[in-house]
């Protein structure tokens, strides 16, 4: 005859999935107590099984870890600088951006264009100074933060390209505009500004990407 010990401990085995050594059934059908027993093991392992598992927060712990190794905090501490002179100088050839930008915004217009008429001539500045203050506005936002800087990076490559390709067509066709063009190399630094600060910011969920900002 099995007793109440042996009958719940293969009923503790089956509730976790193992093959007891005897069937408890003909015990549990017999005795109350155990069948009490057998009710209130099975309401407890469902709460178990339904109660959400409570990560802990190691965040802490980990940027504590990362400060107490000197050489991690030394490179973290470099790259922080880095990402700092990247920021600012963005920030500076946005401000230069948007100082040659608002003068042609508020009544200047572009030379140098054969056939077109003044009032052309001025809608076509207005329309350029536009676009310049925008992409000025964007790259001050990546400026402030950091972590915008991968979504602009397509727009700002594509944008250089394009501008250097037509650069390049201009002054082969015509060497007296290479002044003109000059004024190009800025895209080409601030796309080169944005990539550089966009691999010192990866997007993925990053602990010390606040801290570092």
């Amino acid at each position: 005859m099995t007793s109440c010990t042996h009958a719940r401990e293969a009923l503790s085995a089956q509730m976790d999935g193992a093959e007891p050594e005897h069937d408890p059934a003909a015990h549990l059908a017999t005795c109350r107590p155990c069948q009490a027993w057998h009710a209130d093991a099975q309401r407890l392992n469902r709460l178990v099984r339904l109660r959400p598992i409570e990560v802990p927060d190691l965040t802490e712990r980990i940027l504590a870890a990362v400060h107490a190794d000197p050489a991690i905090a030394r490179q973290a501490q470099a790259i922080k600088g880095r990402r700092q002179t990247l920021r600012i100088a963005l920030a500076l050839s946005a401000l230069v951006q948007l100082c040659l930008a608002i003068p042609l915004l508020l009544g200047g217009h572009v030379s140098g264009l054969p056939g077109m008429e003044p009032i052309d001539a001025a809608r076509t500045s207005w329309e350029m100074a536009s676009f310049e203050i925008a992409v000025a506005v964007g790259y001050l936002c990546v400026a402030a933060k950091p972590a915008r800087a991968a979504a602009l990076v397509p727009m700002a490559v594509v944008l250089s390209l394009c501008l250097l390709l037509v650069g390049v067509r201009d002054v082969a066709t015509d060497p007296t505009s290479f002044a003109h063009n000059v004024g190009h190399v800025l895209v080409l630094v601030q796309a080169g500004l944005l990539v550089a600060l966009a691999r010192l910011t990866p997007q993925s969920s990053r602990i010390g990407a606040g801290v570092a900002a």
